[in-house]
């Protein structure tokens, strides 16, 4: 919203100012368990700093590809020079990982989780390419709420297939951010014309 509203000059609207500070409250709900003690918290809090980081910087690529989009940059063109870095970036762990020797991966695989893998790859791929797609059509803030609901399918995830427990303070967290994604995409629409009116103005 901050990147949306101060860089971008296209600040969320009616609805959506309450879902984004709604899925806000969800996220903090979901990270204040994990702060148990002086050694946990230290781990958590540095998990949240990576984690805020990486959104931070995942944010910024898409507002670098509305705005190359708005002026008449291409889909493909945009969605291949964002992603250069984080290829090469890949492409350098997984040769430090293997101590430049990529053959010393590969027996640690089986064909199954080599499978798995490929597919998850695939499945991101996809999901890198509707974020692109979707910046040029709405404004970051609403793109990004929308993203937050990847917690709540990880909740679903976690309990149907890998049959983890859910604590209380993660289900209202997720309970939270999927309440504030439907606030802020589905908020009564007079707000929302009521401000678009004021702004025109």
């Amino acid at each position: 919203a901050w990147i949306s509203t101060f860089v971008m000059k296209e600040p969320p609207v009616g609805w959506q100012k309450i879902g984004v500070v709604v899925v806000a409250c969800g996220i903090i709900l979901t990270a204040a368990p994990s702060i148990k003690s002086i050694s946990q918290g230290t781990i958590a809090i540095l998990g949240f700093g990576v984690s805020f980081s990486a959104g931070v910087f995942f944010t910024i690529s898409g507002a670098v590809n509305r705005s190359f989009q708005k002026k008449g940059g291409t889909f493909l063109v945009a969605l291949a020079v964002t992603n250069v870095g984080g290829v090469a970036a890949l492409v350098l762990a997984v040769l430090v990982r293997a101590q430049g020797n990529l053959s010393r991966l590969l027996p640690s695989l089986t064909s199954h989780q080599l499978l798995v893998l490929l597919c998850a790859g695939c499945v991101n791929a996809v999901a890198i390419a509707s974020v692109t797609l979707a910046v040029k059509f709405t404004n970051i803030a609403n793109v990004s709420m929308i993203l937050s609901l990847v917690l709540v399918f990880g909740v679903l995830t976690a309990w149907i297939v890998f049959g983890e427990s859910i604590s209380i303070t993660f289900l209202l967290g997720a309970t939270a951010v999927l309440s504030g994604v439907l606030m802020g995409q589905t908020g009564p629409r007079s707000l929302n014309k009521n401000e678009n009116k004021q702004e025109q103005l």
